[in-house]
């Protein structure tokens, strides 16, 4: 290896270290210049609790500096409760965390698009328990 190769390989595990990880995610979940910002719109699917099964809407946009943010609406029984998705990270091929927050509390929520990007599958969970509860949605 020559000393510029040693550099640049000690200054890119600096950054990987400084960032998070971020620069192998295409600058973090939402570059715009990632897959993440084909993502935006809103999807309809069912958001389920382990017993029941509640109609929601899932939609994603780009904020004012290229991350990405994402809202959802669950209909309760003919109470709308509105949520907010936030800290997305990129953990996979088209695959992403964030943290999932309404009345109800927050926690984990994993979700995989499909190659084209028009549905997604997820599991979701209270904060510290690992995601069991299915959440998806399509275009």
């Amino acid at each position: 290896m020559k000393p510029p190769t040693v550099y640049l390989v000690i200054m890119l595990a600096a950054t990987v270290l400084a960032t998070g990880c971020q620069v192998f995610q295409g600058g973090g979940a939402g570059a715009a210049d990632g897959w993440t910002s084909n993502i935006a719109g809103s999807y309809k699917g069912i958001i389920y609790t382990g017993q029941t099964e509640y109609p929601g809407t899932t939609t994603f946009a780009m904020d004012d500096k290229g991350m990405l943010k994402g809202t959802y609406a669950l209909d309760e029984n003919g109470t709308t409760v509105p949520g907010t998705l936030t800290d997305f990270r990129e953990v996979g091929p088209r695959k992403l965390t964030c943290t999932w927050h309404d009345k109800n509390g927050s926690g984990p929520f994993v979700l995989t698009f499909t190659e084209d990007l028009s549905a997604f599958d997820g599991l979701w969970s209270n904060a510290g328990q690992p995601p069991t509860h299915g959440w998806n949605g399509k275009k």
